[in-house]
C-alpha cells in the first residue's frame, strides 16, 4: 500500500506505475506458466493418527535389533531418510566413470519410441520403490503417471513424512521415550515396566536430548535437501532436450543406414537405358 502522504504535492511517477504494472503481468504470467496443481497428487494430513502410516514407511519404533543395548530410534530414522534420499539423488545422475573422473555415465538410455514422458523418462527402481510406499502415490493412477522428472515431488513427500514422524515424536516424546526404553529392558533384562518408572532422572535426560536432536534434525533435513534439489534441477532442466536430442542422433543414424541398403539394393536393378535388352542372359544357357 503506498503512503498517502507520499502522494500530496507530487505526481505519480509513470516510470514507477509502468514498473509495478510489469512485475504485475510477469508475477500473473509466472503462476499460469507453473505446473497445474491438478496433475499432482494431494497430500494427505499430517496429524498424530499417522502413526502406522509412518511405520508403514521406513520411521517404525525401536525393533528387536543386535544393536539394541545402544540402538536409537533417531539413528536408525536419520540414517534410514539420508539413506535413501541418497540412494535415488545417485541413480538419478548416474554411475560415476571411474574413481578417479567426476564424469558420471547416463543409468539408463531413453525410449525413444514412447509416447509420453512417463515412458520416455520412466522412473528408476530406487524412486519407483520409495514412490510406492508414500500414501499419495499408492495410488495406480498416479503412479502410472510417475517420471523421472517427478523426483523432486516425491521427495519433497517424503521429506514430509520424516517431519511428521519426527514432530510427531517430539509432541508425544515422554511416552515415547518410557515405551522405549520399556522394550529395550524387558528384552536385554526382563525387567517389568515399573522398573523403568522408577529411573525418572535418566528419563530427564533423555528426554531433553532427544528434544534438541529433533530440532536440529527439522532444520538441517529440508535445508539440505532444498541445496540438493536446486543443485540438481539444473542438470534436470536440460535432461529431456539432452535425450530428445540422442533419439534425434539415433534416428538419424536409422535413416542413413536404411538409405545405404536402399542405394545397395538400387543398385542390383536393372538400368533404365537396358530396358530394351532382355533381362535373361541367354548365353549362359
Amino acid at each position: 500500500m503506498i503512503d498517502a502522504r507520499f502522494l500530496i504535492g507530487r505526481r505519480p511517477c509513470l516510470r514507477t506505475l509502468s514498473l509495478v504494472i510489469g512485475l504485475t503481468i510477469v508475477g500473473g504470467s509466472a503462476v499460469f506458466a507453473a505446473r497445474s496443481a491438478s496433475t499432482l497428487p494431494v497430500l494427505a494430513a499430517c496429524t498424530r493418527f499417522e502413526g502406522e502410516l509412518f511405520e508403514d514407511i521406513d520411521f517404525q519404533p525401536l525393533r528387536d535389533t543386535p544393536k539394541l543395548n545402544t540402538a536409537n530410534v533417531l539413528d536408525e530414522w536419520s540414517e534410514s531418510y539420508h539413506g535413501t534420499v541418497g540412494k535415488v539423488i545417485e541413480e538419478d545422475l548416474g554411475e560415476l566413470v571411474s574413481e578417479d573422473s567426476p564424469l558420471r555415465s547416463p543409468s539408463r538410455s531413453p525410449r525413444c519410441t514412447a509416447s509420453n514422458y512417463a515412458g520416455f523418462l520412466a522412473p528408476r527402481s530406487e524412486l519407483k520403490s520409495l514412490a510406492k510406499k508414500l500414501p499419495s502415490w499408492k495410488d495406480s493412477t498416479n503412479l502410472s503417471r510417475l517420471n523421472q522428472l517427478d523426483m523432486g515431488t516425491v521427495l519433497l513427500e517424503y521429506l514430509r513424512m520424516y517431519e511428521c514422524a519426527l514432530v510427531e515424536r517430539l509432541n508425544l516424546l515422554p511416552a515415547y521415550i518410557l515405551r522405549q526404553e520399556a522394550y529395550r529392558q524387558w528384552v536385554l533384562f526382563g525387567l517389568p515396566i515399573p522398573k523403568v518408572i522408577i529411573e525418572i532422572p535418566i528419563l530427564g535426560s533423555m528426554d531433553e536430548d532427544e528434544r534438541i536432536r529433533i530440532r536440529k534434525e527439522l532444520v538441517t533435513a529440508r535445508a539440505s535437501l532444498l541445496k540438493t534439489l536446486t543443485f540438481v534441477s539444473g542438470y534436470n532442466r536440460l535432461q529431456p532436450i539432452d535425450m530428445e536430442l540422442t533419439c534425434v542422433q539415433r534416428a538419424s543414424l536409422d535413416i542413413r543406414n536404411g538409405m545405404a541398403l536402399a542405394a545397395d539394393a538400387a543398385s542390383c536393378l536393372p538400368r533404365i537405358w537396358n530396358a530394351k535388352e532382355v533381362l535373361r542372359d541367354f548365353e549362359n544357357e
